[in-house]
């Protein structure tokens, strides 16, 4: 679940990486 926390504060979707 960390994964979206990265993503989220890029500004991007939620996405699985």
């Amino acid at each position: 679940m960390v994964h979206r926390l990265a993503a989220g504060g890029l500004g991007s979707p939620v996405i699985p990486i």
